[in-house]
């Protein structure tokens, strides 16, 4: 071995000794009060440092632990970010003549929490830090010159963002964990954007949005490159099932934009399909969306054919606004009750027909999605018959009342099976459940009127009204009205013998679930259903319950 060979050795061992040894030796942690102390003054925020250590090796460069930025002040609680580690590189030439060039930054398990308040402020806003107004800088400071780094890596972040209300920060409504970036030619400047390289690997990221299922990059790729971003993707929603697609962004500067501008222009576009999507027991085939990017918002048409019929959904996603929120126009044509129901053994053979559905609803992303959404619509069930509904007993109490009419006289009871010609009626969302104000249904057992709410939880809480047909009563059960109306000194005649005499109306209530429903009469006084107009009837009725009820000293 040559003597120069073994000089350089030596100074190598000796550059690798130091390099170990001096963070150890030069304590950099000192300058940890100045720096939380200027990061504060210059963004209004708290910073807090566990620890600061320099190194030399395998560059020159520094060691935070345990860093945490607060929120601006007079803001809830909220740290905008915690992270376990930041390792950040420093130029060596440019140390050598007294200037800090960082050149990389690695960020090890950040935490990044994006809050608003019911104010509509954020803690991630850094237009007003310090004193309110955005510090001066320097011109001949490096802090004038847009930040560039050579390279970023971010390992195993995750992203929330939350709703505070009366300062407490309730459960995050959107999060992201395992998220892994990687940036190289990183420019900051006000076009730098179109320099950057990278990549973000999807594998093993995993997306949760209150109220609905979880879902998870089973595989795909976003990179970045000359101004663009171009991703693929199959991933898994929770008991749902699996959906692949791919998305392009050519110009992702204008989508990153701090400020929108007022008009809402395309950025980009993607595609994603699924072969079949269950939420048990039932499912949509033949699923795909057509994804486009705005520079506000996204639109998601989406189609699907289920049970004999198809569903189109016109989705959209406005990310610019705050909070953010989804809204969407819900189209289904042909539906077959029958094979819907057949799905659900605790359902199956109880009704056949053709379902139609029009509905809008709209949700804040803030919180549970179910419970937040809001929407109107209606629907219409047609020709179908309801073989595995037992009227038996309605039935039976219909023809009891009849008897009684008629003064011991039974008329005729409808029986046998129950078809409708046509069930309609309006429909309305909120906290939960589903309301409607009148669903009519025409049967062969006569016709009526419901109102009342669904729970998403399946629970039923209605009441309505049901007339028999008018051949279902005998002229005795007609005389026997009559009679009791004279009984009664003609308190009762409007009641018992309505405007034209027509059809036998008695009121119920449907209590219970989907799958245990209990259908019970009660809920008001009978009385006999007018043939005239629905306006007529309805304009009369509740001076006719306030005479009856009113004798018996009710409000």
């Amino acid at each position: 071995m040559s003597r120069l060979l073994k000089v350089v050795l030596i100074i190598v061992v000796v550059f690798v000794l130091i390099g170990l040894l001096v963070p150890y030796v030069v304590s950099v942690d000192r300058y940890r009060p100045q720096i939380e102390a200027e990061v504060q003054k210059q963004t209004g925020r708290k910073l807090e440092l566990g620890g600061l250590r320099a190194r030399l090796l395998p560059s020159v460069g520094f060691t935070i632990e345990k860093v945490t930025l607060g929120p601006p002040a007079g803001f809830a609680p909220v740290d905008l970010l915690t992270a376990d580690t930041i390792r950040g590189s420093i130029a060596f030439f440019a140390l050598l003549h007294g200037d800090v060039e960082v050149t990389s930054i690695e960020i090890v398990k950040p935490d990044v929490v994006l809050a608003t308040d019911e104010h509509g402020k954020t803690n991630y806003d850094f237009s007003t830090p310090g004193a309110g107004k955005k510090p001066a800088a320097d011109p001949g400071s490096s802090a004038s010159s847009p930040v560039k780094l050579d390279s970023l890596s971010i390992s195993d972040a995750s992203i929330s963002m939350v709703d505070v209300r009366g300062g407490k920060p309730k459960p995050p409504s959107v999060k992201l964990t395992g998220v892994n970036v990687e940036f190289s030619n990183l420019d900051l400047s006000p076009q730098g954007m179109a320099n950057w390289e990278g990549k973000v690997p999807l594998s093993g990221m995993k997306v949760e949005l209150a109220g609905a299922p979880p879902v998870s990059f089973r595989s795909g790729e976003v990179k970045i490159a000359k101004g663009a971003v171009n991703g693929n993707c199959e991933i898994e929603l929770t008991d749902v099932g699996r959906v692949k697609g791919d998305f392009s962004v050519p110009n992702v500067q204008k989508l990153m934009a701090a400020a929108p501008s007022a008009h809402s222009e395309q950025v980009g576009t993607g595609k994603f399909t699924s072969d079949k999507l269950r939420s048990a027991p039932y499912e949509l085939t033949n699923v795909s969306m057509d994804t486009r990017i705005f520079s506000d918002h996204v639109e998601a048409p989406i189609t699907a054919a289920a049970y004999g019929g198809s569903i189109n959904v016109n989705a959209k996603v406005e990310f610019a606004a705050t909070p953010a929120k989804m809204s969407a126009n819900i189209q289904v044509s042909q539906l077959d009750v029958e094979k819907v129901l057949a799905a659900d053994p605790s359902t199956r053979g109880k009704a056949t027909g053709h379902a139609e559905l029009k509905l809008q609803v709209a949700a804040p992303l803030n919180g549970n999605l179910m419970n937040a959404m809001t929407g109107q619509g209606n629907f219409t069930l047609r020709d179908g018959k309801l073989p595995g509904v037992d009227f038996g007993k309605s039935m039976a109490e219909l023809g009891k009342l009849e008897k009684v009419l008629s003064l011991g006289t039974s008329g005729g009871t409808p029986s046998g099976e129950v078809t409708f010609s046509q069930v309609q009626g309006d429909l309305d969302i909120h906290g939960g459940r589903v309301y409607t104000n009148k669903t009519h249904a025409d049967s062969n057992m006569g016709s009526g009127d419901i109102k009342g709410s669904v729970g998403f939880d399946q629970t039923l809480d209605l009441t309505g009204s049901w007339a028999l047909p008018k051949g279902s009563r005998t002229g005795a059960a007609t005389a026997g009205a009559v009679g009791a109306a004279a009984l009664t000194g003609g308190l009762l005649a409007p009641a018992l013998l309505g405007a034209g005499g027509a059809a036998l109306s008695v009121p119920f209530t449907v209590k219970g679930t989907f799958k245990d429903p209990k259908v019970t009469p009660g809920g008001g006084f009978p009385g006999f259903k007018s043939g005239s107009s629905d306006q007529s009837s309805s304009s009369q009725q509740p001076q006719q319950k306030k005479k009856v009820l009113g004798i018996f000293g009710k409000p």
